[in-house]
């Protein structure tokens, strides 16, 4: 079973469309990008 767990992972926008070719997919410029985490307790 595959490990779905997205804490940890990162996430990259792009200004277009995925056309899902390889690699880059075509899907233009990066607009933003970030990384998942959780925010410890109080």
């Amino acid at each position: 079973m595959a490990n779905k767990n997205i804490v940890g992972r990162s996430i990259v926008i792009h200004a277009g469309e995925e056309k899902f070719t390889q690699p880059s997919g075509n899907a233009g410029g990066r607009v933003g990008f970030g990384k998942i985490e959780i925010e410890p307790t109080k």
